[in-house]
């Protein structure tokens, strides 16, 4: 497994409007195969990212594949925010930007409660004794187990 950039929003921008170009052409669309879509969005993703100039970094088809599923889950979970905001019943009308400020804040608050919760699991475990100085989320020193102990 390589090692490579991470994304930004310059590349999935680019690539979201390559997938859209690509998959909403309506003379090939439905006549492709996965992997011919996916070399035609890789060849105009490619295209879309040199009008900047240079690539930041070269990707495979396999990595926007892999990266449209991630941005195509995180809008999933933002609709699904988005519509139950839409459906509250409030005192009343809601505009649009309303509604999707309180998709974004339902969004966010959803990513900081299970951080807050994975951080309260890691210190239970800690606690009751499970931590053995191995694992790469507590970086301490041995000396400092015995105070990490303590109930």
């Amino acid at each position: 497994m390589g090692f490579c950039l991470g994304w930004t929003d310059e590349d999935r921008v680019p690539l979201c409007r390559a997938y859209l170009e690509v998959s909403c052409d309506p003379v090939t669309a439905t006549g492709r195969s996965k992997d011919e879509l996916w070399a035609a969005v890789h060849k105009k993703w490619a295209e879309l990212m040199t009008e900047k100039g240079p690539l930041r970094v070269e990707r495979n088809v396999s990595a926007l594949e892999k990266q449209f599923k991630k941005i195509r889950r995180g809008v999933s979970t933002f609709t699904s925010h988005y519509l139950a905001v839409k459906n509250m019943q409030t005192t009343g009308n809601l505009s649009e930007e309303d509604i999707i400020s309180g998709a974004v804040a339902r969004y966010c608050s959803l990513d900081i409660y299970e951080t807050i919760r994975k951080d309260r699991e890691q210190d239970k475990r800690i606690a009751s004794g499970w931590h053995a100085g191995g694992c790469c989320a507590c970086r301490t020193s041995s000396a400092a187990l015995p105070t990490l102990r303590t109930t």
